[in-house]
């Protein structure tokens, strides 16, 4: 019998809410990494008979100590993670740099995709591409850059809504690019 993979997804109960569904549908194990207890039971019923699973593990990725301590969890509940999805504001900097470092695997072991999802604020400003060189030099993460941006429509623009966030990502995902843009970026006097 095939274990099935084990995807980490943080920040996993508002825009990537349906990332996660997506991949319980398809059979994975997700440790999800969120700051609500409520938000996170929810997002467990949601994809209970889907054939994969939810771990809810509650944290805040702002708290460096207790963001470890779940990532650490999840490694030693449900094994090596393959795949991690990262939402991860800038105001928490380091906590990119802590997830890599947790999924990393040992030498010779199947390497872990990481695609951390970004603002395009933040990608406007450090540490992105400090973070990206520190990342993407770690041996086993392979390490991918989802940039959000906005939609621009007649008479104006918007943000991206999570139903298109999470189509986005997902795709990004199967493509497998290192930087992958939803909707667009620019110019930047159309954001809304």
């Amino acid at each position: 019998m095939t274990t099935p993979p084990h995807t980490l997804v943080v920040g996993g109960t508002g825009m990537l809410r349906g990332v996660c569904l997506h991949f319980a549908a398809l059979g994975h194990n997700i440790s999800v990494i969120a700051r609500s207890h409520a938000r996170l039971s929810q997002l467990a019923q949601s994809a209970a008979g889907m054939g994969g699973s939810i771990w809810p593990l509650a944290a805040d990725y702002h708290d460096d100590q207790r963001l470890a301590l779940a990532l650490r969890a999840a490694r030693t509940a449900r094994g090596p993670i393959r795949l991690a999805i990262a939402w991860i504001h800038g105001s928490a900097g380091r906590a990119p740099l802590l997830v890599a470092q947790t999924i990393a695997p040992p030498a010779g072991a199947a390497q872990c995709r990481f695609f951390h999802v970004v603002g395009s604020e933040a990608d406007d400003v450090a540490p992105g591409p400090a973070l990206d060189r520190d990342i993407s030099t770690m041996d086993g993460v392979l390490y991918r850059r989802i940039v959000l941006g906005f939609v621009v429509e007649p008479g104006g623009s918007r943000w991206l809504t999570n139903e298109e966030i999470a189509t986005g990502v997902v795709r990004a995902i199967d493509h497998d690019a290192l930087r992958t843009t939803i909707g667009t970026t620019g110019p930047r006097s159309a954001r809304p």
